[in-house]
């Protein structure tokens, strides 16, 4: 008798560690892991590497600090590249970013 109570709770306990790990995968999946910026990071989705600078700085400048890193700016080729690259933004704690879009040639830089 005493065996048979012991394989149950063996049973539920396993039961309830398979639970926790699910649970536990399920909240890492829904709070990704924050970015730390001045790093160049893959973004594995959408197939690209990224750099966000910590420093704020005008359009000229970013072209520039782009440059030296043997990048430029970020150019989305689609929504999802877009949506993925502002959301890693967000976890690095950038609130804005420069695109390598311009208009220059109509409106002027």
């Amino acid at each position: 008798m005493w065996l048979r109570r012991y394989a149950h709770c063996i049973k539920y306990l396993s039961v309830f560690v398979k639970i926790f790990f699910l649970l536990s995968a399920a909240i890492d999946l829904l709070i990704p892991e924050p970015i730390k910026p001045d790093e160049w990071i893959t973004l594995v989705d959408v197939g690209i590497q990224v750099w966000f600078s910590q420093w704020s700085m005008v359009y000229g400048d970013a072209i520039t600090y782009c440059n030296t890193m043997n990048g430029t700016l970020f150019e989305p080729y689609n929504q999802a590249m877009f949506e993925t690259v502002t959301n890693a933004a967000r976890r690095a704690g950038i609130e804005r970013i420069w695109l390598g879009l311009t208009d220059v040639l109509n409106e002027g830089m």
